[in-house]
């Protein structure tokens, strides 16, 4: 396997098993947590394998939404909130499904015995992209939002995977191995011209929008400060003025952006386990949110209003569901149960 590969299998590995001085401390548990409203769809292996679930921003009202043998997971909104593509094992290998948010119209959009994942929707909800090794390696594809008009975007030698849409629609940020075993990011019109690299000198991936599209977080482990140090960094959106905004000698990853742009969420082990953290979009005020120092947290989502963010946390012995305060107070459990619940999504 690639390097970028193993890089990108070494993170995912470190949420599923899962100084610069750091970050200032979040504001803990003794503030309740502010209203919001919206859903959060999730993953879960209560009822014996992984299925899905959406609840309210308060934990009530939860819903399953999938019921069958095999497991169902990684859950993706819609951007009207009315459905959620994700992955499904149904035949063994895993395809792309759609299921509405009320767990109706349950839906196979892939059908092929090659892997079909990682389903992002473009902005107007009527195509997903996503990432297929049909044809040998893994390339992006683009379908309508009901399975038709299957569209290869990209043909390379190597990898091309981790579709982003841009806020407007109009092209697809993804990471392509193609021009050797770093792996880099690259754009691309939404049918798949003007493929453009952008990024030239490490192992660079998970592209991420800024809500206007003017620039792109990823992650990148050029110049690191120790080996298979990581850190989050922004450049513009044709790839001008690249900036690394971590500077830290820990791993520094997943960096996700809050709906008004103005600051970044990310994971980080800089205090020694994985904890969610944020940060302006500049880099600046950099915060340790979870702060816990036995069990790790990660995989944050902000919620619609800026306000809040879902995160999954081990601290209760297992996997659950919390939910916080942008500022890192009121941490409160939405779940609680003694199976796995993980990956949480915010509605839009």
């Amino acid at each position: 396997m690639k390097t970028a590969s193993l890089a990108i299998a070494l993170l995912l590995l470190l949420y599923l098993s899962a100084l610069l001085p750091a970050c200032g401390k979040g504001g803990g548990e003794d503030q309740e947590p502010t209203s919001a409203t919206g859903k959060i769809a999730f993953q879960s292996d209560r009822d014996g394998n992984l299925e899905l679930y959406v609840m309210n921003a308060d934990g009530s009202g939860l819903t399953r939404l999938t019921d069958n043998p095999a497991d169902d997971f990684w859950p993706a909104w819609s951007p009207d909130g009315t459905r959620i593509a994700f992955h499904c094992e149904h035949d063994g290998n895993r395809d792309i499904y759609v299921v509405n948010a009320d767990g109706s119209g349950h839906t196979r959009l892939t059908s092929n015995p090659a892997f079909d994942g990682e389903p992002t929707w473009s902005l107007d909800g009527s195509h997903i992209a996503f990432t297929s090794e049909r044809d040998g390696n893994r390339d992006i594809f683009v379908m309508s939002a009901a399975g038709f008009g299957l569209t290869r975007l990209t043909d390379s030698a190597g990898d091309d995977d981790d579709p982003a849409w841009s806020p407007d629609g109009a092209r697809i940020a993804f990471h392509s191995e193609r021009d050797g075993i770093s792996g880099d990011i690259y754009v691309m019109n939404a049918d798949g011209s003007g493929q453009t690299k952008l990024t030239h000198l490490a192992i660079d991936v998970q592209p991420a929008w800024s809500p206007d599209g003017s620039r792109i977080a990823f992650t990148s482990d050029r110049g690191g400060i120790s080996e298979g140090d990581y850190e989050v960094y922004v450049m513009d959106a044709d790839g001008s003025d690249q900036t690394n905004l971590t500077h830290n000698p820990a791993y520094d990853d997943w960096p996700v952006w809050s709906p008004d742009g103005t600051r970044i969420a990310f994971d980080s082990d800089r205090d020694g386990n994985r904890d969610v953290c944020v940060m302006k979009a500049d880099g600046s005020g950099q915060a340790n949110l979870t702060s816990n120092p036995a069990y790790d947290d990660f995989w944050p989502a902000w919620s619609p209003d800026d306000t809040r963010i879902v995160f999954e946390s081990r601290r209760d012995g297992n996997w659950e569901i919390y939910v916080m305060n942008a500022d890192g107070s009121g941490q409160t459990n939405l779940t609680n149960n003694p199976a796995g619940d993980m990956a949480p999504v915010w509605s839009p």
